[in-house]
């Protein structure tokens, strides 16, 4: 995204060398652009949903960043958040499974711990949730 706004702004200035202004005219742009991915991203999840996400991020806050959580301490932390809103707890093992197969939290091949898929997707959805009454 950088690269293309950026170049785009070098472009439009007709310069040939990247400036800080080129970085400040392109800023808004990539966050558009990003947002508008991210939203397209949040229509897999209903608006009520977003707050579980949202939940869960803060729930494992402390377990991701020791490296140690697990499949089962996500469907714990699942389980939990969905309590916590009043969902039915039928819907948790499907939702565990949506969040690892849309990739918010994902395990890389040489570990054992979930990490964050896109660390700015979830701060997007953080953000977008504490707008959201």
């Amino acid at each position: 995204m950088w690269g293309e706004k950026l170049v785009d702004e070098l472009r439009e200035s007709g310069g040939n060398k990247i400036t800080r202004r080129h970085y400040d005219s392109a800023k808004p742009r990539v966050t558009a652009l990003k947002n508008s991915i991210y939203e397209s991203r949040c229509e897999e999840w209903n608006d009520d949903d977003l707050r579980i996400p949202a939940g869960i991020l803060e729930e494992t806050r402390a377990q991701r960043s020791r490296g140690v959580l697990t499949e089962s301490g996500l469907r714990d932390a699942v389980g939990r958040v969905f309590k916590n809103c009043g969902r039915e707890m039928v819907d948790s093992n499907t939702f565990t499974e949506q969040i690892i197969h849309t990739g918010f939290l994902w395990k890389p091949m040489d570990g054992r711990s979930l990490v964050l898929g896109l660390p700015s997707f979830a701060s997007y959805v953080t953000e977008h949730t504490r707008r959201t009454p």
